[in-house]
């Protein structure tokens, strides 16, 4: 989340928001610039990994 963080600070000046940037922590950031800004969306999903059975056991690597 930082790196997006530091993009939406760096392009705070495209929304139409007075607050100061530096003074929100990331994830407030993110959330108000993607809702503010007309052209840009996030979008962002959870996704599990299951690791093979033989590397849970032995600790292989594929």
């Amino acid at each position: 989340m930082r790196e997006i963080a530091e993009f939406c600070r760096e392009y705070w000046s495209e929304i139409a928001n007075d607050r100061d940037s530096d003074t929100l922590d990331d994830e407030d950031i993110a959330r108000i610039y993607f809702e503010l800004h007309p052209d840009e969306s996030l979008q962002t999903d959870r996704v599990a990994i299951d690791a093979p059975p033989a590397a849970l056991v032995t600790g292989e690597q594929p």
